[in-house]
């Protein structure tokens, strides 16, 4: 793990950019710190609320490794401070291997109830006149001024081909005292995917009628084409097939995440035959499947090339530049 680090800052230093402060720890949790707010690439595109004077970090995945950062593209508004440097957290691998991912922590305070909007960008610094590979926006509602707009959001279904939008009612949560935070681990949960109308779900251990505290739609699979940056510095167009990606009953994010995940840790290797999908619970019989001894049965995987279109773009970098696994 040293010496991955050790890569990432020599690389950085020659390169003329600014140098990451990388932390030597584990990746830190989806949910909140515990002093400050943690937001991830799971609240992309969301408003959230925030207190005046509270601290909030930015959690966002990447592979530094092949010349991209996340960058702070564009801050809207004047009350909000960055402070210190950006963290750059290696995943765990083995020792001595180098060329895996990592996760990029901005660190944020809303100074004053004002409303701001932050925009990043995932780009290589020295590639000026190239748009950024991947985005991310957050827009921040102070708490106390206006009532703040959440994000809806989206779950798996148990039709094919389907999701579940959950559009939190702030007002409603509030009258049973609850929070949006206490419904965001129903993104991980099969929903029925008809327009029923009872929607009980278990929440902390209480069960509760969704249709109370939210706005309940089924919509079809969200899918949409988006880029991965390969190690190798290629870039990989993956164009998805709803139906085919449908057959393992998750939403359309999930898909996306997981082969992100995938591809900016798979060197050398054609896009196309890198396996995805691994190793969830998946109904028996409808996809490649083994019976685990907890009584689940989870998915062996299959090549991209069975859920995607992967168009390949751009060439390798020389084998002296691109980061490879080493015994």
């Amino acid at each position: 793990m040293k010496r991955s680090i050790l890569l990432l800052l020599v690389v950085a230093l020659f390169a003329g950019y600014p140098v990451l402060e990388a932390k030597d720890d584990a990746t830190a949790p989806r949910k909140k710190a515990e002093k400050s707010m943690r937001l991830t690439d799971a609240d992309n595109k969301k408003t959230v609320a925030v207190a005046a004077g509270t601290a909030f970090d930015i959690a966002l995945k990447g592979n530094a490794t092949t010349g991209f950062q996340w960058q702070v593209g564009k801050i809207e508004g004047e009350a909000i401070r960055q402070n210190g440097k950006v963290d750059y957290v290696p995943d765990k691998h083995p020792e001595r291997m180098v060329g895996f991912g990592g996760t990029f922590i901005f660190h944020f305070t809303l100074t004053k109830a004002a409303k701001a909007k932050i925009r990043l960008v995932y780009v290589r610094p020295w590639e000026k006149d190239k748009p950024p590979v991947q985005t991310f926006e957050i827009t921040i509602d102070p708490v106390g001024t206006t009532l703040p707009k959440f994000g809806p959001i989206v779950a798996a279904s148990f039709t094919e081909g389907t999701e579940v939008v959950i559009t939190p009612d702030l007002q409603k949560l509030k009258a049973l005292g609850m929070t949006v935070e206490q419904l965001e681990p129903l993104r991980w949960q099969r929903l029925p995917s008809s327009e029923a109308k009872v929607w009980n779900v278990k929440i902390d251990g209480k069960t509760i009628n969704l249709t109370n505290v939210a706005t309940i739609t089924v919509r079809n699979l969200d899918v949409k084409p988006f880029t991965v940056v390969l190690s190798d510095g290629r870039e990989a167009i993956v164009t998805p097939d709803a139906k085919k990606v449908g057959r393992y009953l998750i939403p359309g994010w999930a898909f996306e995440e997981d082969v992100r995940a995938r591809l900016s840790v798979a060197s050398g290797t054609d896009p196309t035959n890198v396996h995805v999908l691994v190793d969830i619970p998946v109904p028996g019989g409808r996809v490649p499947n083994y019976w685990k001894r907890d009584r689940v049965h989870r998915s062996i995987g299959e090549p991209l090339e069975a859920f995607a279109k992967v168009e390949v773009r751009g060439k390798p970098r020389p084998a002296s530049q691109t980061p490879k696994n080493t015994p």
